[in-house]
């Protein structure tokens, strides 16, 4: 079975690649990762090609929104892992428990759920609520 924090972990490099590859513009959504060519990387690469159908994505983040929004969400599809892992804008990531990670998924904006978030101000979360939305998992559309 696949480390899934290794594959967490290959996941950032994909989604920080493409963000700094397009002057730090994000991506509308997943599906540019998950129906992507699967690059071979050097022998002894600890790369992971990421399982992109397990992870949520919180759209329509600035560069400049607070660093404790998540920007992906990890839900394992084997239902025996009970917690998920949630990268944050601020680029680090971190796992919690079920409930917290349903609820980021419904509000992304209560940050003061995760460790050392702080409540965002209630006029910046008004505008996220009507700019940010969590796109659900995507399936790869590539030929098998």
């Amino acid at each position: 079975m696949m480390d899934r924090q290794q594959m967490y972990r290959s996941a950032v490099v994909d989604f920080w690649e493409y963000v700094n590859d397009h002057n730090g513009a994000f991506p509308t959504d997943l599906t540019v990762f998950a129906n992507a060519p699967i690059v071979a990387h050097s022998p002894g690469s600890e790369y992971t090609q990421p399982d992109w159908k397990s992870f949520y994505y919180v759209s329509g983040l600035k560069t400049n929104d607070p660093p404790q929004m998540p920007l992906m969400i990890y839900v394992s599809e084997d239902r025996r892992v009970k917690k998920g892992m949630v990268g944050f804008l601020g680029g680090w990531s971190m796992w919690y428990p079920p409930e917290t990670v349903e609820r980021l998924i419904r509000e992304p904006w209560e940050t003061e759920l995760v460790a050392d978030g702080k409540p965002i101000d209630e006029q910046l979360k008004a505008e996220l609520k009507q700019r940010v939305k969590v796109l659900p998992p995507i399936k790869s559309t590539k030929a098998k």
